[in-house]
C-alpha cells in the first residue's frame, strides 16, 4: 500500500505517479463518487495497492483538514 498527498496537479505530476506506478504493479484505488482534493483541476490524493483486491473505498468530506479523508477496506488478492 503506498499512500499520500502526492501533489499531481498537472498532467506531468500525474504521469510520473502512474509511471512509477506501473513499474512496481501497482493500481490505483478509484473512488466514486470522487471528491478528493483537487488542485487546477487534478485530484492530490492517492492510494495505489499490489496484491490487494478492493472491497469498498470512499472519501470523507472533512472541514477540518485541508485535503479530504481517503478510505479503503482490503482483501488479500489471489492475483499477483
Amino acid at each position: 500500500i503506498l499512500a499520500g498527498d502526492f501533489n499531481t496537479w498537472s498532467d506531468g505530476r500525474t504521469k510520473a505517479l502512474m509511471t512509477f506506478a506501473a513499474r512496481f504493479n501497482l493500481r490505483a484505488v478509484e473512488f466514486a463518487p470522487d471528491a478528493r482534493t483537487t488542485a487546477l483541476g487534478y485530484p492530490l490524493d492517492h492510494i495505489l495497492l499490489r496484491g490487494l483486491a478492493v472491497l469498498e473505498s470512499g472519501v470523507g468530506v472533512t472541514d477540518r483538514s485541508d485535503h479530504n479523508l481517503l478510505w479503503v477496506t482490503v482483501v488479500q488478492s489471489h492475483m499477483p
